[in-house]
């Protein structure tokens, strides 16, 4: 097969799942059904991907590739800025049928594993030499953090635009969790 007729078969491929998952979530696809939405025979899926997860799985590396790519492309070069937190969102938001129903299930904990990443990987966040909490703390809290306000965006439909989801995490960048939930130490 060529790269390009390739590309096509991942495309329409991509929409006949996206229209199943909105139809009957991802439980309840079948290769069969999804290749007659998609027009292609199960010898050609089977070419490309062993089952409906392995497509799940390639489907999730696409998502958090074109992440990448998007806070690679900010020419500061800093990728959690707000303006590359504010065109991440809104990617995510574009792809909101894939996040909310073929990645559901996955989505927080690869999120998680992505937001260390990234922080180590374009940051240089050295969580072994942070001197507050031990290493695999530091990098759980960091994750958990911040995941738990875009999961919590998601699950509630994605209702607030990416301005008022870049101002929230702003606020966790920038401020001691005691000050965010009004703590009072004596």
């Amino acid at each position: 097969m060529t790269a390009t007729r390739q590309t096509k078969t991942k495309a329409r491929l991509y929409q006949a799942f996206i229209a199943l998952l909105e139809e009957r979530g991802f439980n309840q696809i079948t290769v069969k059904e999804l290749c007659d939405r998609a027009q292609i025979n199960r010898g050609t899926f089977y070419n490309n991907y062993t089952d409906i997860y392995d497509l799940e799985t390639w489907l999730e590396g696409q998502l958090f590739g074109q992440i990448r790519q998007i806070l690679r492309a900010d020419p500061a070069h800093h990728a959690l800025s707000p303006d590359s937190i504010r065109a991440v969102i809104d990617y995510v938001k574009q792809n909101q049928q894939l996040v909310m129903g073929g990645l559901a299930n996955r989505i927080e904990t690869v999120l998680k594993r992505e937001l260390i990443s990234i922080m180590e990987d374009f940051l240089q966040a050295d969580f072994e030499r942070a001197t507050l909490l031990p290493a695999k703390y530091g990098r759980a809290v960091f994750a958990s953090e911040v995941s738990a306000v875009i999961m919590l965006w998601i699950n509630d439909g994605m209702v607030e635009s990416s301005a008022d989801l870049v101002g929230m995490l702003t606020v966790l960048r920038d401020h001691p969790l005691k000050d965010i939930v009004g703590c009072v130490y004596d």
